[in-house]
């Protein structure tokens, strides 16, 4: 995110830094009268984060209710590790994708999650099922070991993370995430039937119960 230094005009704000500013939102201090900022420092009071206009000595935490010299906002940058990634990327469309930041959840997913219009409440166990969902995916390359022990963990993780998802739908009226945001593509749907029916007959079609409690919290700690 950046903001504007100078009045400009279909200028890329990387290729000109003079008259752009980068706002670092993941970087952000504990409002404090008497000091210093400088544009595009971005400080927290009460809960609400303020974006400085411009040089700022504030006097008093009043100064941030002056719109020319402080900027409310909110941007999912200051609660998640937003993937950076190349959406152009030929490895975008394949089964596994991107995962650039390596936290076992793939990139497009993840800013889809983040960006999404989900309640904040949720997004962790959106961005949880995510590692379950591509623990699915995992089960289709070389690196995965086709034992009965190993296709039950990948289809207890899913079956957590389905618990999960409708134990949102209730809290939330409806609400929760949907698979199709991880499953996305015609291959990607395809291969996570195929996979999960691959993976019960490894188990010789044995059962996995379906989990009922703390589910969410199971979720988490995947």
């Amino acid at each position: 995110m950046y903001m504007s230094v100078l009045p400009t005009r279909g200028e890329h704000p990387e290729h000109h830094p003079i008259r752009w500013r980068k706002i670092q939102y993941d970087r952000f201090k504990n409002f404090d009268p008497m000091r210093l900022y400088f544009l595009g420092k971005v400080v927290e009071h009460e809960g609400q984060y303020y974006i400085s206009r411009g040089i700022n000595v504030p006097s008093s935490s009043g100064s941030l209710d002056r719109p020319h010299r402080w900027l409310e906002f909110t941007h999912p940058g200051l609660f998640y590790d937003i993937p950076d990634y190349d959406h152009r990327s030929d490895q975008m469309d394949t089964l596994v994708g991107i995962d650039n930041n390596h936290n076992g959840i793939r990139d497009d997913y993840e800013e889809a999650i983040i960006f999404s219009g989900l309640p904040e409440s949720i997004k962790p166990y959106a961005l949880a099922a995510g590692r379950a969902y591509g623990g699915l995916i995992e089960s289709a390359t070389d690196d995965f070991q086709a034992t009965p022990a190993n296709a039950r963990a990948v289809l207890e993780r899913l079956m957590i993370a389905e618990a999960c998802k409708r134990e949102m739908q209730e809290l939330h009226q409806g609400t929760t995430w949907q698979e199709t945001s991880y499953f996305n593509t015609l291959d990607r749907i395809e291969a996570k039937y195929k996979l999960q029916n691959m993976l019960v007959k490894v188990m010789d079609d044995q059962e996995v119960p379906y989990p009922e409690d703390a589910t969410c919290n199971a979720l988490s700690a995947l």
